[in-house]
């Protein structure tokens, strides 16, 4: 599902954020004259990054968010378990409350999405056979207690990585042989060309971009190249041989850099029809299951699972939308939704008359573009609604509150432009095992 993103010109008040509690915004000194330096100031919170960055005006802050969402809704200790629109909604919803952020004009600049499968066989099956994707290689990398393996593109990377080594020895009862496998989008254009329209942090809850963005992880792991190390190679003819070993070496499927025209053209067309040659070899003279076909299956049901949404839940998500429209219309923050009107503009007292259907109050209408339920919607469920409803999605039993977050509960803060509406979890605190209070 999705996990990391990052915005970097985020719409929300710099002032309450300096004062907010959950967050500690160093400044840098001159070392020399103890003057303060007019440099960008960060500040860590649960798996996400603030970073406030001077900007040409004189005393303008634009703010960056980076980070994760999965690691976020788990108080920032892991993103090694199921992340469903479940909890992509409530974690959100959270965001956007502590913090007075407003989603609709906040703009997307890079998103991760992906899963983490259980596999029915170790992960260094997948990890030691990657040959290349697209003719460009893999590259192991260092990261903190275990390696990850990614190929870059110019618009994205493909990454996959033992979860299980990297969380094993800080989450009791993580299963093993878990494999994350994800795309880091590096620009959103690369979405866009897939007839995504992902713009705006609120994009991330339209339920008709979900299919599209499993479907686009599976077939980009069905074009990684793998190594079949089952063949018997006595058993092939000396073409075949051929085609074999060089299929195996990741340096025969580099496009040199200096092909251009009708050269790159030809070099190209070759590697294809090696490609397409090294493929049914493996197809037809491997050993035992096909182990890259049980993986690219895993990815497509798994992601099914996380992204099921029914008349209920996508109620729900239009609910919570139009309330953050309302709030952001008459709040600290305003401005209208971009994505469904189609306007550019950032800053500006109307609402979005496709999302709210008029303006507040009476903003529970339906959203042609997103359902077709008839209004007026339902009023906000409690967790415990949500828990029955989608006990596989939450993964509680009925009634266990300690599973799932409350979405909206009331508490007074007393700093501009920081909603009213939610909590702060203390550092370290999983969303769904917060304390709802009474």
């Amino acid at each position: 599902m999705i996990d990391g993103i990052k915005l970097l010109d985020v719409s929300v008040s710099t002032d309450a954020l300096c004062q907010h509690p959950q967050l500690l915004f160093p400044l840098s000194l001159d070392e020399q004259t103890g003057a303060v330096l007019n440099r960008p100031r960060r500040a860590t919170t649960q798996g996400l990054s603030f970073t406030l960055v001077p900007t040409l005006k004189s005393d303008a802050l634009r703010c960056e968010l980076t980070g994760s969402l999965h690691r976020y809704a788990n108080g920032g200790l892991h993103n090694a378990d199921d992340f469903g629109v479940v909890q992509l909604l409530a974690t959100l919803d959270e965001l956007i409350s502590a913090y007075g952020i407003d989603p609709f004009t906040s703009r997307l600049n890079n998103i991760e999405f992906g899963v983490n499968l259980q596999l029915p066989f170790p992960v260094r099956r997948v990890l030691a056979n990657l040959i290349s994707y697209k003719y460009r290689p893999f590259t192991k990398e260092a990261g903190e207690d275990f390696a990850y393996y990614q190929c870059y593109t110019q618009r994205y990377i493909v990454k996959l990585y033992d979860k299980g080594t990297q969380y094993r020895a800080t989450v009791p009862g993580l299963p093993a042989n878990v494999l994350r496998v994800e795309i880091k989008v590096l620009k959103m254009e690369y979405l866009h060309r897939q007839g995504l329209d992902l713009v705006w942090l609120a994009d991330l809850l339209n339920v008709d971009h979900y299919n599209r963005l499993g479907q686009l992880l599976v077939d980009t792991f069905n074009q990684i190249l793998f190594d079949e190390p089952t063949i018997d190679v006595d058993r092939l003819s000396a073409r075949q041989r051929d085609t074999y070993q060089n299929g195996r070496n990741p340096k025969y499927w580099l496009i040199p850099p200096e092909l251009e025209g009708k050269a790159y053209n030809r070099f190209r067309k070759g590697l294809q029809r090696t490609e397409t040659a090294y493929r049914c070899l493996t197809e037809q003279h491997r050993l035992g299951a096909d182990w890259q076909a049980q993986v690219a299956s895993l990815i497509g049901q798994t992601w099914q699972r996380l992204t099921a949404v029914d008349t209920v839940l996508q109620s729900t998500v239009l609910e919570y939308l139009s309330d953050w429209a309302s709030r952001n219309s008459s709040g600290a923050v305003t401005g209208k939704c971009p994505k469904l009107t189609g306007s550019t503009s950032r800053h500006t007292s109307e609402t979005c008359p496709l999302l709210t259907g008029c303006n507040p109050p009476n903003h529970l209408k339906k959203c042609p573009k997103l359902t077709d339920l008839a209004t007026p919607l339902p009023r906000r469920e409690t967790p415990i609604g949500l828990a029955k409803k989608w006990p596989l999605l939450t993964g509680s039993e009925t009634g266990q509150l300690s599973q799932i977050n409350r979405l909206s509960i009331g508490l007074k803060v007393d700093i501009v432009g920081v909603s009213t509406s939610a909590p702060y979890r203390a550092r370290g605190t999983p969303l769904n095992r917060f304390s709802l209070g009474p």
